[in-house]
C-alpha cells in the first residue's frame, strides 16, 4: 500500500481564550480510521547529522512505539525523509516537525507517504530567505488510540484557498467525536473548530509543509476553537497546508509514556527570572512544576521538572501570536532531575526577538 500526502504549511495561530458551556457526554473519537479501534502509535527522531545521505539517529532522542529503529536520508540540500518502520500500518496521524540549533534555519514537512507499512516523513529545511539548507531538525509522527481519556485533536488542513470544509477524514481525530472543520477568514488565516470541545486549556503545536520556504504559527486558541496563521519568508500572508496538534493532558503519545508542556506567555519576563506558566497551558506528567525563564532577546529556557532529557525524548516548538515569527528548540539538556529546552524565536529577517511560544517534551521512559 502507498499512500502520500503533499502538504504546504506555514506556522500561525490566532484565536482568544474564553471558556465555553459544558459539551455532550462522551462520544467515540472521530476520525482517522486507524485511531477508532486500536492503541495509540508513535515515533520521533533527532535529525542531528544534516548532511550525512542515510544514518540511523541518536537512540536518546528517537523512539518507535512498535519498537524498530527509524532512520533518516537526505535527498539533496535541506531534503531529507525519515522512516519510521510499521508506524504506516493503518491510514492516518499527525506530523510535526521543528528545526534544531543556534541558527536561523526553518523546517516543515513536504511530503507524508505509508509505504509497505511504513511510515515516511519528507522534511524541507530552509533558511529565513527560504533558500533549502542543510540542517537538524525534530519530526515526530503520532496516531491517537482509542482509550485516551483527555481531550485531544488533530488534522491536515490539505485546502488552503477554501473557504470552509471538513478536515480529511484520514488525518483528522477527535476525542470526542466530533467534526474538525477549517474555515478560511482571509489570506493566509485560519480558524479551526473542534466539534464537541468544552474545556479550556492544552496546548497546540502547527507545523507548515509544502516545496517552499513557507511558514505557519498558532496565533491562540479556545475551548473549541484555534486560529493559524502562515506567511511566507518575508513574513507576508500567505494560503497554505498545515498539520495541527492540539493535546491537553498528555503529551503525543496519548500518555503512556513521560512528557510536559508549557505555553510561554510572558514573552518580555525580566531576564533571568522564572516564572510559572499558566496553569490551564502547563503539564508535568511527574505532577511537578514547569518554569520558563528568558536569558536575552528571543532565547528562552523552560524546565520541565523530573521529565527525563534523554530516555528517548523529543521536544516540538511553535510561535505563537507574533506576526511572521518562527520559534525553534536550540537544544535539548538534562537539568538536574528533568529536562531543559532551549527555545530561540526569529523575525523574517532572522534576528532574534521576543514571542510568546508553545513547546513540549516526549519522553519514552
Amino acid at each position: 500500500m502507498r499512500r502520500t500526502v503533499r502538504v504546504l504549511l506555514t506556522t500561525a495561530l490566532a484565536a482568544g481564550l474564553s471558556l465555553l458551556t459544558a459539551g455532550p457526554a462522551l462520544a467515540a473519537p472521530a476520525g482517522d480510521v486507524g485511531a477508532a479501534a486500536t492503541a495509540p502509535e508513535y515515533g520521533f527522531v533527532f535529525a542531528d547529522q544534516p548532511t550525512n545521505p542515510s544514518y540511523t539517529p541518536n537512540p536518546r532522542m528517537s523512539a518507535n512505539s512498535k519498537g524498530f529503529t527509524n532512520t533518516v536520508t537526505r535527498h539533496g540540500t535541506g531534503r531529507y525523509t525519515v522512516r519510521m518502520p510499521l508506524l504506516g500500518l493503518f491510514v492516518g496521524g499527525n506530523v510535526q516537525v521543528t528545526a534544531y540549533g543556534e541558527h536561523s534555519n526553518r523546517c516543515k514537512s513536504d511530503t507524508f507517504e505509508v509505504n509497505g507499512g511504513d511510515a515516511h516523513v519528507g522534511v524541507r529545511c530552509t533558511t529565513a530567505g527560504g533558500a533549502l539548507v542543510d540542517s537538524q531538525f525534530v519530526a515526530q509522527y503520532h496516531r491517537a488510540g482509542s482509550a485516551n481519556p483527555h481531550q485531544s485533536a488533530y488534522l491536515f488542513a490539505d485546502r488552503p484557498g477554501t473557504s470552509s470544509y471538513t478536515a480529511d477524514p484520514d488525518h483528522s481525530y477527535n476525542s470526542k467525536g466530533g467534526t474538525n472543520g477549517i474555515t478560511r477568514t482571509s489570506v493566509g488565516v485560519y480558524r479551526v473548530s473542534f466539534g464537541g470541545f468544552s474545556q479550556l486549556g492544552g496546548l497546540v503545536h502547527v507545523t507548515a509543509a509544502g516545496f517552499n520556504g513557507n511558514h505557519c504559527n498558532v496565533r491562540g486558541w479556545a475551548a473549541s476553537t484555534a486560529d493559524v496563521r502562515c506567511y511566507t519568508p518575508a513574513g507576508q500572508l500567505v494560503d497554505e497546508k498545515w498539520w495541527l496538534r492540539y493535546h491537553d493532558q498528555h503529551v503525543a503519545n496519548d500518555g503512556v509514556e513521560h512528557g510536559g508542556y508549557v505555553w510561554a506567555d510572558d514573552f518580555d519576563a525580566p531576564l533571568g527570572t522564572d516564572y510559572e506558566p499558566n496553569a490551564l497551558h502547563s503539564f508535568n506528567s511527574q505532577f511537578e512544576t514547569n518554569e520558563v525563564r528568558r536569558i536575552a532577546t528571543g532565547r528562552y529556557q523552560v524546565r520541565l521538572t523530573r521529565v527525563p532529557a534523554f530516555d528517548a525524548g523529543s521536544p516540538m516548538a511553535t510561535a505563537h501570536h507574533t506576526p511572521g515569527v518562527a520559534c525553534k528548540v536550540t537544544e535539548l539538556f538534562s537539568s538536574g532531575s528533568g529536562s531543559r529546552v532551549d527555545v530561540d524565536c526569529r523575525n523574517s529577517a532572522g534576528a532574534l526577538v521576543n514571542a510568546r511560544f508553545t513547546v513540549s517534551q516526549t519522553t519514552n521512559r
